[in-house]
């Protein structure tokens, strides 16, 4: 099964691809002071739904850019029935290929830190979109506690691949970053996330209940939540993160 299109079924009833919720999004773009001279990059951007919503609240124009084909319909899709107009542009490919010569006031890349292999490497990457004195915004998963090892063997991780709070600062600090804003995602965030999962799957099994994936769709995601209610769901947590890049 395409790892792209696990993605597309399981995230069919998200609008944000990630454990926050539009109004958290909102209050982080009044945090920023996001307005209509703004330019926004966000590095996969999913659904596009937070360039929408920030353009829909503060005017601001801006780039999006996401690699998986089925998120980059819907977001085409939902930008042409709702935005026609707006100065966002969508493009699909791969976030860490994405090149330009232009300098965004503000670089994001939410929740997918992998594109570039972790944390210390997206701030980088992103830094190199900004402007001096932008800002860079990332979401990034930390430990909140230590993982079990069933855990980090049935999703793929070590203990080092994320850090911790701290950790995730020490980071930032150390590439000249400045911290602006962070906020943490909350049980009830996560529970969202994930359940919305199940329950796109559940619409997705019942309309196409003869589709050839379905049964490693629903394998994938009994293994997901086993890890998630097991250990994930206390141990992981996910943050979004604000920095100041030096001027």
């Amino acid at each position: 099964m395409e790892m792209w299109r696990y993605y597309d079924v399981t995230h069919a009833r998200h609008g944000l691809m990630n454990p926050f919720s539009s109004e958290r999004i909102l209050e982080l773009g009044f945090v920023l002071g996001l307005d209509g001279e703004t330019r926004v990059l966000d590095i996969a951007c999913g659904h596009a739904e937070m360039l929408m919503l920030w353009h829909e609240r503060f005017g601001l124009t801006g780039v999006g850019v996401d690699a998986s084909p089925y998120h980059f319909a819907r977001a085409v899709e939902r930008k042409a029935d709702r935005l026609p107009e707006a100065d966002l542009a969508l493009v699909e490919g791969d976030g860490k290929d994405f090149g330009t010569d232009e300098r965004f006031d503000v670089a994001v890349c939410l929740g997918a830190s992998w594109i570039w292999g972790g944390h210390a490497r997206t701030l980088h990457a992103l830094t190199a979109h900004a402007k001096p004195g932008g800002l860079v915004v990332v979401g990034e998963p930390h430990w909140r506690s230590d993982p079990t090892p069933a855990y980090l063997e049935a999703e793929g991780l070590t203990r080092e691949t994320f850090h911790d709070l701290a950790g995730c600062h020490d980071v930032a600090v150390g590439q000249g970053l400045t911290l602006i804003w962070m906020s943490d995602a909350t049980l009830q965030d996560w529970d969202r996330y994930e359940m919305l999962q199940n329950a796109a799957l559940d619409d997705f099994a019942r309309a196409h209940p003869d589709d050839p994936d379905l049964p490693a769709l629903i394998a994938r995601r009994r293994t997901a939540d086993q890890a998630y209610l097991t250990c994930g769901r206390e141990a992981l947590g996910w943050a979004v993160w604000a920095f100041r890049v030096p001027g």
